[in-house]
């Protein structure tokens, strides 16, 4: 290789998909993180967990847990 001036090329280093954020980003805060309710019915919460797996994401659901199905009242 050296006689014909062939040389390797080096592999470049790896670089990783996700960049970090300058500042945080946060939700906004819509009811004041006050969770009691004036009557039944007006304030439903809820939480999404998300699991990162190796064929992609799962988001578990657990019907007995789910709030989805309780009325909402505006």
């Amino acid at each position: 290789m050296r006689e014909r001036g062939i040389v390797g090329v080096p592999r470049r280093r790896r670089q990783g998909l996700t960049r970090q954020a300058r500042k945080p980003v946060f939700a906004p805060d819509l009811i004041g993180r006050d969770f009691t309710a004036p009557r039944p019915g007006i304030r439903l919460v809820g939480d999404m967990t998300f699991l990162p797996t190796e064929e992609g994401s799962a988001c578990p659901r657990r019907p007995e847990q789910d709030t989805t199905t309780s009325p909402t009242t505006p």
